[in-house]
């Protein structure tokens, strides 16, 4: 977008947001409209198209209302983070290229851990728990493809995402993982447990006959006696 381009809500114009826990908090502006001139509302971009969503929208003719909105809704979601935070229970740090291993993404990355860039993550995102991620493909993942999509899974949640190839800092040996990542990697790679087709037929067909058989019996013996 161009500096002097105006990003449109509608027929509000943006007048300025705040990135907070993985969504815009937006205040903007219709001078046209009277009644209800100042609209807050939150965009998020969470979606497989990855296009903007906006929900959570309020108008008022009072801009002091909406400034006070506007910081409740940030205090809220630094309370949310903080208890994220807090529930992990995990030590707040950082890796770098540094901690990498030395020409690891010049080979194939899928099926290592990568370290995604703290540079590219948004501040309140940027720890450990939030970069380490397992690589499952993409043609980003290989040194020579001309994609540049990394999908990966991330190690503490289990989410599935991707980033492109400029934002990965790195393949990270696993003997150098915190306890807490190496647990988290073992889980992933452990598919569960799924039982054959042929033996959840044989199952199906055992419940199907066990009632019958047991029909029969008993007409058996109500003609013996």
């Amino acid at each position: 977008m161009a500096n002097d381009e105006k990003r449109m809500i509608g027929s509000y114009e943006e007048l300025f947001s705040i990135r907070l826990a993985g969504r815009d908090i937006v205040i903007a502006e219709d001078s046209n409209i009277a009644s209800e001139p100042y609209l807050i509302c939150e965009r998020s971009w969470d979606n497989p198209l990855g296009i903007d969503e906006y929900r959570n929208a309020g108008v008022s003719t009072d801009y002091l209302e909406i400034m006070r909105e506007f910081a409740m809704r940030i205090n809220t979601s630094i309370d949310l983070l903080e208890a994220e935070r807090t529930e992990r229970g995990l030590p707040h740090t950082v890796m770098t290229a540094a901690d990498c291993i030395p020409g690891g993404m010049q080979e194939d990355m899928v099926g290592k851990v990568v370290l995604i860039s703290a540079s590219s993550l948004s501040p309140e995102y940027r720890s450990l728990d939030n970069q380490l991620a397992l690589c499952t493909g993409g043609n980003g993942a290989r040194p020579n493809a001309r994609g540049q999509k990394v999908y990966c899974t991330e190690l503490y949640t289990g989410k599935q995402f991707y980033r492109l190839r400029h934002n990965i800092a790195g393949v990270i040996a696993e003997e150098k993982l915190p306890e807490w990542a190496k647990g988290k990697l073992a889980a992933l790679r452990s598919p569960p447990e799924q039982d054959s087709v042929v033996e959840k037929i044989r199952e199906s067909k055992q419940t199907e006959t066990e009632p019958r058989q047991k029909d029969e019996n008993r007409k058996k013996r109500e003609q013996e006696h």
